[in-house]
C-alpha cells in the first residue's frame, strides 16, 4: 500500500530523471519555452470567460472521474496514475524551467502556478481521501465514515475546485500576462 505522497513524488522524480535523460528529444533547440515564445504570450489576448469554462471543464473531470471509479477496485489505480502524473508533470516543468531560464524559470513557474494551487493541491487531498472512503464504504468496510461526510467532502472539493478555476481564469491570467511582457 501506498502513502499519499509516494506516487506523486516517484512521478516527480521519474519527470526530473526524463527530462534530464532526454533534454535534447523534450527541449530540442530550447524554441518550445524560448525566450522569443515566452515575450510573445505576454501580449496575447486571453478571453477570461472562455478560459475560465476550459479549466473548469478540464479540472471537474478529474473529480468526476476519480469519484466515480471510486466505488470499483480500478479507483485506487486511477487515483494513483493521477497522483503520479501530476508528480511526473511538475517534475518536468521545473526541470524545463530550470533548463532554460535557471532560477529564473523557477519562479516562472511559481508565479504560473500561484493563486490557485492554494485550491487546487487541498482539493486534491480531499479528493484522494475521499475517493478512499467511497471505496472503502462500497466495500462494506465503513470504518467510520458516512455518507454525510463523503458528501460533504464532495462538496468541498467542487468548492475548491470551482475556486481554483476561478482564481486560474481571473487572477492568474493577469498576473501572468504581466509578468511575461517583462519577462
Amino acid at each position: 500500500m501506498l502513502s499519499g505522497s509516494a506516487p506523486f513524488l516517484i512521478g516527480f522524480f521519474a519527470g526530473i530523471a526524463l527530462l534530464v535523460l532526454g533534454r535534447s528529444w523534450f527541449l530540442g533547440s530550447g524554441d518550445m519555452m524560448g525566450a522569443n515564445k515566452t515575450h510573445y504570450i505576454g501580449y496575447l489576448d486571453i478571453h477570461k470567460n472562455r478560459l475560465l469554462f476550459y479549466v473548469l471543464g478540464l479540472r471537474m473531470r478529474t473529480v468526476v472521474l476519480m469519484l466515480l471509479l471510486s466505488v470499483t477496485p480500478l479507483g485506487r489505480f486511477v487515483r494513483y496514475g493521477y497522483t503520479a502524473w501530476y508528480g511526473l508533470a511538475f517534475g518536468m516543468t521545473l526541470t524545463a524551467a530550470y533548463a532554460v531560464y535557471g532560477v529564473k524559470g523557477l519562479w516562472l513557474v511559481c508565479i504560473c502556478l500561484f493563486p490557485q494551487i492554494l485550491f487546487y493541491i487541498p482539493a486534491f487531498i480531499l479528493l484522494c481521501r475521499t475517493s478512499e472512503r467511497i471505496y472503502e464504504q462500497a466495500g462494506g468496510g465503513y470504518g467510520g465514515i458516512g455518507t454525510r461526510q463523503i458528501l460533504t467532502g464532495i462538496g468541498v472539493i467542487v468548492l475548491l475546485g470551482v475556486l481554483g478555476c476561478l482564481s486560474e481564469g481571473y487572477i492568474n491570467s493577469l498576473i501572468v500576462m504581466k509578468m511575461l511582457k517583462n519577462f
